[in-house]
């Protein structure tokens, strides 16, 4: 979509839609995001690649952690031994940890 195409949009149910889809696109990558913590992708360092990609998406939306490194640690190994499972409590954890860039 080039910058002319936005100029011509109208506030209306086009923007509602847009907003609903930037929010199931967090829904769906925080699903993805937790399958990769808590399956074994990798014979080793599946919590690290899970940290590290959280990191680099948030970075890229604009956003970054305020956790400490044992904050960071607790939640990826809660996770990791799946003693924190539910998605959704996983994504607001995450929102209130973040802050924007």
């Amino acid at each position: 979509m080039t910058l002319d195409c936005l100029s011509r949009l109208r506030p209306g149910p086009p923007l509602r839609h847009l907003a609903s889809l930037h929010t199931q696109r967090w829904r769906s990558r925080r699903r993805r995001w937790c399958i990769v913590c808590a399956n074994h992708a990798l014979v080793d360092g599946n919590k690290r690649l899970a940290l590290g990609s959280l990191i680099v998406f948030l970075g890229i939306n604009g956003h970054r952690l305020t956790w400490s490194n044992d904050e960071a640690y607790g939640f990826i190994m809660a996770i990791a031994a799946g003693e924190l499972i539910d998605v959704p409590t996983i994504g607001l954890r995450i929102r209130e940890a973040t802050d924007p860039i």
